[in-house]
């Protein structure tokens, strides 16, 4: 059997420099090579940039010049590559987009490009399909519907590939999006970009949608995917009859972000550091970054500085620092509250949701998890308890309409 390898790329947003500091600018230049290398190296047949490719429509010239490059890199071994355009390098007004100043390139999905291709790569023929990004408003999503439909009969004649830049509202409940009935059950491969953690939903139909996650941590709130998932693209194999994927890791700049509260926030630190060495900081890395939330108590409110101060030398000079001081104020525990320690939470959510057993629990579980974090009781990445949470939503969704919400008296 002869194999087609793709490799899916997103949200690589090239020229972002974090913190506008420029070494993390190079690292999102490092690990787009880093990614294109890794590519080469396995072989692959095509390679896709889901959207994002830049982080801005008027990327600056020294994220132009590592775009040629690295994609020369590949077409000279007569690899393939595709974008479509995401919400970050969209021009905001009548321009010409950054991705036709990169020789080689083949922009899909756009006013004025194809929104497919057709490739043989021994011997088949494959359908490569893109439609650049729609904003997230029902008007311009109802267009974007239809220009899927049009797309269903190129890509029922090919194996096929379909990349998108788009919220799949199954995955991200908090912003409007397409839903996953919405995607043409033709395709093989549905590349998608624009969420920063990895995803992977196998349909009945055997389609297989994916987000690759962004290559590197351009957010606070990305850590603990990174943490958890790491930071990379993927290897689709689309010789069989469903794709087949294999996860590749890109070496990160080391994360953390911890809260730390008055007044063990210097030993708070110290642990931290001594997790990012282990990381390799210090050995691989010159310097991590560490993001700090110091919760002070309002009575403690002018040691303010001092208490900074105390967090930047236990980080030491190979930790980059980001601080934010929280003001708590001093609540005196209420006797009465004590009782309620002993209130089964979790049995109460189940037993309203009307799930028993294993998944009761893991669900209400969850959803406690998901209340903490918002409530900022507990730390957490929420968007991944939303995405936990909405697995289940077969198991709940039905028994939560049923549910009244008392309505709220106006005096």
């Amino acid at each position: 059997m002869e194999i087609m390898l793709l490799a899916h790329l997103a949200d690589t947003h090239l020229g972002y420099a974090q913190y506008g500091r420029s070494w993390r600018e190079e690292d999102v230049y490092r690990v787009f090579s880093e990614a294109f290398e890794k590519a080469l190296s396995e072989g692959v047949d095509v390679i896709v940039i889901s959207g994002d490719m830049f982080d801005r429509y008027r990327p600056p010239n020294r994220a132009l010049k590592v775009a040629m490059e690295v994609i020369r890199k590949a077409l000279d071994r007569g690899v393939r590559v595709y974008s479509i355009l995401g919400e970050h390098d969209i021009p905001k007004r009548y321009d010409e987009v950054p991705q036709i100043l990169v020789s080689g390139l083949k922009l899909l999905g756009t006013h004025k490009t194809p929104s497919h291709d057709i490739v043989t790569i021994n011997g088949r023929d494959y359908a490569i399909a893109g439609i650049s990004h729609y904003p997230p408003t029902l008007k311009h999503l109802s267009k974007l519907k239809e220009r899927l439909q049009s797309l269903r009969s190129v890509l029922r004649n090919h194996k096929s590939i379909l990349m998108l830049h788009q919220n799949i509202k199954q995955f991200f409940a908090l912003e409007e999006g397409l839903d996953i009935n919405d995607i043409p059950r033709e395709v093989n491969y549905v590349a998608l970009g624009h969420l920063h953690r990895r995803i992977i939903s196998r349909l009945e139909e055997g389609t297989v949608i994916a987000y690759p996650g962004s290559l590197e941590i351009l957010r606070s709130d990305e850590i603990d995917e990174w943490l958890s998932n790491g930071k990379g693209f993927y290897i689709v194999d689309l010789s069989s009859d469903e794709p087949i994927i294999h996860k590749v890791d890109v070496d990160v700049r080391p994360q953390l972000r911890i809260s730390a509260k008055y007044p063990n926030h210097v030993i708070s630190v110290k642990n931290a550091v001594a997790r990012l060495r282990s990381l390799g900081v210090g050995i691989k890395w010159d310097r991590g970054i560490l993001h700090v939330d110091i919760e002070l108590p309002m009575s403690k409110k002018e040691l303010g500085r001092d208490v900074v101060s105390e967090v930047v030398n236990a980080a030491g000079p190979s930790i980059y620092l980001r601080t934010k001081v929280k003001i708590v104020k001093n609540v005196e525990r209420i006797p009465e509250i004590e009782g309620l320690r002993g209130i089964d939470e979790v049995g109460i959510i189940a037993k309203l949701l009307g799930v028993e057993g294993d998944i009761g629990e893991r669900l209400a579980k969850l959803i406690i998890k998901l209340k903490n974090i918002l409530a900022e009781i507990e730390e957490g990445d929420w968007s991944t308890y939303v995405d936990e949470i909405l697995k289940f939503e077969s198991v709940w969704r039905g028994k939560v309409a049923q549910l009244k919400i008392p309505e709220r008296r106006v005096v």
